[in-house]
């Protein structure tokens, strides 16, 4: 498990436990909805989970979004679906109801080693398109 691919096919729980432990200080979040025959709240699914910075910037294994709703991209937060707070203690309990796919702790290792690379990948672009702006602010239109 060490693709974009996999993290968007069932282990996104794994990137955004990753990019967590890589900024304690993000919010792990779930896109959730609930079953119109849905007897309680605890009743729901989970369609995806990622993690919120501060600044409200939403990230999993394809990146930066501006926010949650530019990563949950299509999907309609409505009164049956929501982004709701996450935790690995609900990730734990979706795990042992069968819900969410089983991880190892070698596996989060191995998510974290794929967002830092993620991370610099990032960092390189934003600064190459630095460079480009500042090499053609001397440049006229002309």
């Amino acid at each position: 498990m060490n693709n974009t691919h996999n993290y968007m096919a069932g282990h996104c729980h794994v990137m955004a436990i990753a990019l967590n432990t890589l900024h304690p200080e993000w919010q792990m979040r779930a896109y959730v909805g609930w079953d119109a025959e849905a007897e309680d709240d605890d009743d729901y699914r989970v369609d995806h989970i990622y993690v919120v910075a501060p600044d409200g910037a939403a990230y999993d294994c394809r990146g930066c979004f501006v926010s949650e709703e530019a990563l949950v991209g299509d999907h309609l937060i409505d009164f049956e679906t929501q982004c709701v707070d996450f935790n690995l203690a609900d990730i734990q309990r979706l795990v042992q109801r069968g819900e969410l796919k089983p991880f190892t702790r070698q596996d989060v290792d191995t998510a974290v080693e794929f967002a830092k690379q993620m991370e610099i990948q990032e960092h390189i672009m934003k600064q190459a398109e630095d460079n480009k702006t500042l090499d053609m602010e001397g440049i006229s239109n002309e």
